[in-house]
């Protein structure tokens, strides 16, 4: 390969928001571990962050205008292009056909270049008094002109990739979203919880911790009636346990003991790698079908923390009572949830969801994936 691969995301550092951040990540691990270099072109003609975001071993620009001559002409010194695509990414309405032309354009009649599509999310729907009702056909339209025109698809959930395979079967390939933070290396890094009291984590942005913790008060409530409850640790951005509490903990104040809440904030990649790696369960509010979606999660997994989700309908690839836990709040699922941890089960599950994680969902997994499409011919 012997020219950058061009990676196209619709945000860029400074945000963190998993598309500039996970772009980044991914061009870390290619350059690493395969010798394949990127550069980065942010489809937002506003973004002039350079200044904000430091020193940075890849060229980053943006796109003066969103038209597809624009794009087609930045185009034009690349053999290989990464799109991640997000449905409202490129455009406010989700219909971004300045992308869909420019790459038509610049792959018609050139045998050599290659496209990597990478989507983070497909079309959107809803009901007929909401936009999305009007606007899905197209975007549809749009997903599917992409996914042919590319010669490797990459998606993060079993319900995208289900959408997707209507399209081409057997094209796109699922990979769920990493974990931001550095995994735990082997099984011997850790103590895995067998019996008795166990530490619980909330991590991730407030607004999401806060649902967390209200989606599983009620667990919550009744591992500390228990005593199964040995303290609970917020940890993220925002996190304050002090005399203004954060939204989070004065909600976990009224119902535990404030000795038993602890606040961890702006902490290090490795920092919150070890807070979780000290912790038995994570709370998460997401729902089973896009748990492989957050990253948050993963980075549970990857740390020999379960996972705990407010339900386990759809929750393929991963497996409740396996890798992850599904607590509901009703008595039956909290009497269950307490069963599983009165049994010692928690080690056994979070040693199960660390090699799952490393098989299925690591950056290792990922970028061999990427990087396979990069080359294949």
């Amino acid at each position: 390969m012997t020219l950058p691969v061009l990676q196209i995301t619709p945000r860029f550092l400074p945000q963190i928001d998993g598309l500039g951040d996970y772009a980044r990540l991914l061009a870390e691990h290619l350059r690493d571990s395969f010798g394949i270099s990127s550069r980065f072109l942010v489809g937002d003609p506003q973004w002039s962050q350079l200044e904000k975001i430091g020193a940075t071993p890849f060229q980053v620009e943006a796109v003066a205008a969103r038209n597809a001559d624009e794009l087609f002409r930045r185009l034009q010194k690349t053999e290989t292009v990464i799109l991640h695509y997000v449905t409202y990414g490129y455009h406010p309405r989700g219909v971004p056909f300045w992308i869909n032309r420019a790459l038509r354009r610049w792959k018609t009649g050139q045998t050599g270049r290659r496209l990597i599509v990478v989507f983070h999310e497909v079309w959107a729907s809803g009901p007929p008094w909401k936009s999305e009702f009007f606007t899905s056909l197209i975007q549809r339209r749009l997903v599917v002109e992409l996914h042919r025109l590319a010669d490797g698809v990459l998606t993060s959930t079993a319900l995208m990739e289900g959408m997707l395979n209507k399209i081409q079967p057997g094209k796109t390939q699922l990979r769920p979203i990493p974990s931001a933070f550095p995994p735990m290396a082997a099984v011997g890094d850790r103590t895995f919880h067998r019996a008795g009291p166990i530490r619980v984590v909330a991590f991730g942005q407030e607004a999401s911790r806060l649902l967390s913790i209200e989606v599983h008060e009620k667990l919550l409530r009744a591992l500390h009636a228990a005593g199964l409850l040995s303290g609970v640790e917020v940890v993220g951005k925002g996190a304050d346990d002090g005399a203004t509490p954060s939204s989070d903990i004065q909600r976990l104040r009224s119902f535990l003991p404030a000795a038993l809440v602890r606040a961890y904030r702006d902490v290090s990649p490795a920092r919150g790698a070890d807070l979780l790696q000290n912790a038995d369960l994570f709370l998460s509010y997401y729902p089973s079908i896009l748990a492989c979606k957050s990253s948050a999660l993963t980075a549970a997994l990857a740390a020999g923390c379960v996972p705990v989700l407010p339900e386990a309908r759809s929750p393929e690839p991963l497996r409740e009572g396996s890798e992850i836990l599904a607590c509901d709040g009703s008595e039956a699922q909290i009497a269950a949830a307490v069963a599983v941890i009165r049994a010692g089960k928690l080690g056994a599950m979070g040693e199960a969801g660390w090699q799952w994680y490393g098989q299925n969902a690591s950056w290792n997994a990922v970028t061999s994936a990427v990087a396979d499409m990069l080359v294949r011919h």
